[in-house]
């Protein structure tokens, strides 16, 4: 048989009729679709191609899938991830299932073909047809089999392009065209390191937020680039590897961020892909939502426990050591010029929260403040602060980030329900914490 970019893949496909293919800008040739198809075909099955950007710009159809392929025996669902654009797409996904399954048992192979990660995809109650799929996992393209591939290319060619490529499918088959143009040496290295940097960004760009925001913080922040597998969940590195950004070496239980020969070009591309990112994540919501719960109720059992200890005076008794700060920021946003800490009907609202935190540490070796000890309101301080300053600063949630606040959020009212007979106030923030924790924080 002969060999093409995707002889493997359809070799996969043919041993098992429901799989999911991550193709990533590092997975993807010039011509992916062209390419696919023609391994198929050569491979002997009839696919029929279901292109997503169609059914969303048609209208959605009941299904995915149609109830008569035709000559069809392969469908190929191309780019399920244009639907999430719908507001009802995890509906769509879930109510997808039946005709799937319907068309597997008339003997019909489903192969989806994604340029996000399968962990991307949201998993509805019940089933999806996205996480049901079994995943294929592409052979790195070696100088043997890129020969095969491109029979006029020289096995000494064919070596030092993969000894660049590394295995990767875009970068070999691009590299083959670079080589075979017309242009100078330089010319040539030029287009091969353009090459490389804007595949690497497009990767970047499609594996979403979260793991963005993971490489930022381990690669550009930290630097670094061997993780423990430990220290990475496993849903982390099954989308990293599939993607071409890492490989697991088992044998040290290591995850290993990016080729060693193109690190510094994946450090530039992962950097301009992240200025790239002009949409909130969706888990932005969630985490300004909990950060906005989070910092109200300590204002709340901050303000309690001042006004416990002095009174009615307590905005000048207890605001002694902030009171010039939270004055000049409010005289700096509002139209008042205020003259004393009295003057502010809520005081605590005008102190950053590092600054809220510190006050409630301090309180805390006079008073009971929320039924946290000087040193637990100082931990808290440690974690939530640089959340908060990460949301100020218009960066992306870290995984982690929204499981740290609501967890946070539920001992703080767990501990006030502990010192004082459940108020109101507590029991309707209690309601709306979700009790579920996933444990995604960094470490």
């Amino acid at each position: 048989m002969t060999q093409g970019w995707y002889s493997d893949v359809a070799e996969r496909i043919a041993s098992a009729n429901y799989t999911f293919f991550h193709a990533g800008s590092l997975r993807r040739t010039a011509n992916f679709l062209e390419d696919l198809n023609e391994d198929l075909v050569g491979r002997g099955f009839t696919p029929l191609l279901i292109d997503c950007e169609d059914i969303l710009r048609d209208g959605l159809r009941p299904s995915l899938v149609p109830e008569d392929g035709g000559p069809a025996d392969l469908y190929v669902i191309w780019r399920p991830e244009v639907l999430m654009r719908r507001s009802d797409f995890e509906d769509q996904i879930r109510r997808a299932r039946p005709a799937v399954h319907s068309a597997l048992l008339k003997g019909y192979r489903v192969v989806i073909v994604s340029t996000m990660p399968q962990m991307m995809f949201p998993v509805p109650v019940g089933s999806s047809v996205i996480a049901d799929a079994a995943k294929i996992h592409p052979r790195p393209v070696s100088a043997e089999r890129l020969h095969e591939i491109v029979p006029t290319l020289s096995y000494d060619t064919a070596e030092r392009i993969i000894a660049r490529a590394r295995g990767c499918v875009a970068l070999a088959e691009g590299y083959v065209r670079i080589d075979r143009s017309s242009g100078s040496g330089n010319r040539k290295a030029r287009d091969a390191e353009e090459l490389l940097l804007a595949k690497l960004r497009n990767a970047f760009a499609e594996i979403g937020p979260e793991l963005l925001a993971l490489l930022e913080h381990l690669v550009l922040e930290c630097r670094i680039v061997d993780v423990p597998q430990m220290d990475m969940r496993e849903h982390w590195m099954s989308a990293l590897e599939d993607a071409g950004l890492a490989t697991i070496d088992d044998a040290t239980d290591v995850v290993r961020l990016f080729d060693p020969f193109w690190r510094d070009a994946a450090r530039l591309a992962l950097s301009q892909a992240l200025r790239d990112v002009l949409q909130a994540p969706n888990v932005w919501r969630a985490v300004a939502t909990s950060m906005f719960e989070l910092e109200r109720t300590v204002r709340f059992v901050v303000a309690q426990a001042l006004e416990h200890q002095h009174g009615g005076d307590w905005r000048v008794k207890g605001l002694e050591s902030v009171a010039a700060k939270a004055l000049a920021l409010a005289r700096a946003e509002t139209q008042t010029n205020y003259a004393t800490i009295a003057d502010l009907h809520s005081p605590l609202d005008w102190l950053l929260l590092d600054q809220l935190l510190e006050l409630a540490a301090e309180t805390s070796r006079h008073v009971v403040v929320g039924g946290l000890s000087d040193r637990e309101w100082r931990q808290l301080s440690d974690r939530v602060v640089p959340i908060r300053n990460r949301m100020s600063h218009m960066r992306l949630p870290r995984p982690g980030d929204l499981d740290e606040l609501r967890r946070t959020l539920r001992i703080l009212l767990h501990r006030m329900d502990t010192v004082t007979a459940p108020s109101p106030v507590t029991q309707r923030r209690r309601a709306s914490v979700p009790t579920q924790a996933s444990g995604l924080v960094n470490r």
